[in-house]
């Protein structure tokens, strides 16, 4: 699929970069600096087709995917072993986490409760750093959801709109 812009023509990849740069932008910014620019049906579909860079928006706004969890598995470790090529794209450590806290998300949602125990394990370890990973770790009770963003950044708890990746728009 090619889509234009002006008389320049972006491939697919460009393409879903430039509308995840685009929600991430709307998603972190105050109302009034958002462009006038208006997402369409197409750029929704191009951003939830499984990606590394759907997993990224998805992840980074809080948004559980609904591909299946042999994708969701697919685009994580795709992001990670391309994370340091010239090819790739490298998130914020915190970010990661949040990647690896969605996935087990992934597993305790699906009945999976080892599957999550083992991701979470493997989240600690890919952020040695990051107390409040190992803290929720530690408590982790499978009867509850994983909201990844409010463990990894627990100044989230105040109240927030949440927004959604459909053409309902942001």
């Amino acid at each position: 699929m090619q889509i234009l812009i002006g008389e320049d023509v972006l491939r697919t990849e460009h393409h879903r970069a430039l509308v995840g740069l685009y929600i991430a932008f709307a998603y972190f910014t105050h109302p009034t600096l958002h462009p006038e620019t208006k997402l369409e049906s197409i750029d929704y579909e191009a951003i939830n087709l499984p990606s590394i860079e759907s997993l990224i928006i998805h992840t980074a706004t809080g948004e559980v995917t609904d591909w299946p969890i042999e994708e969701h598995i697919k685009q994580h470790n795709a992001y990670f072993k391309k994370r340091y090529k010239t090819s790739g794209i490298k998130v914020p450590p915190k970010l990661e986490a949040c990647m690896d806290l969605a996935l087990a998300e992934r597993w305790r949602a699906s009945g999976d409760h080892d599957k999550a125990f083992e991701t979470l394990n493997c989240a600690r370890l890919n952020s040695p750093g990051l107390i409040e990973t190992h803290s929720f770790s530690d408590s982790f009770l499978p009867d509850s959801a994983i909201n990844w963003l409010r463990i990894v950044y627990p100044s989230l708890n105040k109240l927030r709109s949440q927004n959604t990746l459909d053409d309902s728009g942001l």
